[in-house]
């Protein structure tokens, strides 16, 4: 991404189902928010048990710097 840094932060997880949301400092000297919605894998076989990403939430600009 060439960003300049990042953070993840967990908003919500059940066992089965997450949001995490991720924040970007990009080198425009903005920063940017996406959502992550996860998935664990119930199903018997070679994944059982991964996390899945089922979806990113477009770019959200939470700052601009100077």
């Amino acid at each position: 991404l060439n960003n300049l840094k990042f953070e993840t932060k967990e908003i919500y997880n059940n066992g089965s189902n997450a949001r995490v949301a991720v924040r970007i400092e990009a080198r425009n000297n903005k920063a940017y928010t996406y959502m992550w919605l996860l998935e664990k894998v119930a199903k018997d076989g070679p994944m059982k048990d991964n996390w899945m990403t089922t979806g990113v939430s477009g770019p959200k600009l939470l700052a601009e710097g100077s």
